[in-house]
């Protein structure tokens, strides 16, 4: 049998065992009451509207801001596309406007030679192939010749005002830095020719008083092929044949 004591024991252990469980029952009670009265909050009208509220205006900040952020990139792609449109334009006017310049030159070029050559014709004897006309040397010759490296203002006639002040040597050196290097190199030559012409024609072994081979000689070391499309008077000769 169990002793008195044993029995106390017992009895103890079990009204602590019951006063436990009787706790957890009540914090149970507790938390099931705690949520049960958010859940009603929550479900009452001010929670859903302050819910509500939150959210749309969460969610409007947030699709305004992206719309902002939207709008500003559209506005700078635009702003790109316009910034290389103007670019890729002015880039065209540019090399319209070179391509503009280049073919005055052309012109201008064409035309000097032409006179050139209509006074070089002027200074022969129509009646012989050779001779000089009556009253001209072969100084008077020489000095058409040396013309090419003056200005027009020292009496090489041009067709254009804007090129008056350049020689026609310095002429066809600014066409030849306006042009691509893969079209410079007859114009090294022409420009060494007519730099030292004196020594082109004591190398070619022309006398200043030989007319038409003087002018033989310009149409086969001094004109271009493209000087030549401007089709001025007797650009369409040759060294055998400059006066046609």
């Amino acid at each position: 049998m169990l002793s008195d004591d044993d029995v106390a024991r017992i009895q103890q252990e079990e009204r602590l065992r019951s006063d436990i469980r009787e706790q957890f029952r009540a914090e149970a009670e507790k938390k099931k009451s705690t949520g049960l009265r958010a859940w009603e909050w929550l479900n009452s009208t001010f929670a859903i509207w302050l819910l509500s509220a939150v959210c749309v205006t969460g969610l409007g900040s947030c699709y305004s801001q992206k719309q902002a952020e939207h709008t500003e990139a559209q506005k700078k792609r635009d702003q790109q596309t316009a910034d290389l449109a103007k670019k890729d334009e002015d880039s065209r006017a540019e090399i319209r406007k070179k391509n503009e310049l280049i073919e005055r030159m052309d012109l201008e070029l064409g035309f000097r030679f032409s006179q050139l050559l209509l006074r070089l014709y002027d200074h022969s004897d129509k009646t012989a192939e050779v001779r000089l006309g009556h009253g001209k040397s072969g100084e008077d010759v020489h000095a058409l010749l040396v013309a090419l490296r003056e200005s027009s203002a020292k009496g090489a006639t041009g067709l254009f005002p804007e090129f008056s002040n350049l020689s026609t040597l310095a002429l066809i050196s600014e066409q030849r830095r306006n042009l691509p290097e893969t079209e410079r190199k007859e114009f090294d030559r022409v420009l060494a020719d007519l730099s030292g012409i004196d020594v082109l024609f004591e190398v070619e072994k022309v006398k200043f008083i030989e007319v038409n081979a003087v002018a033989g000689l310009v149409h086969e070391k001094l004109i271009l092929n493209r000087w030549r499309a401007s089709s001025f008077y007797f650009l369409d000769g040759s060294r055998k044949a400059p006066f046609p």
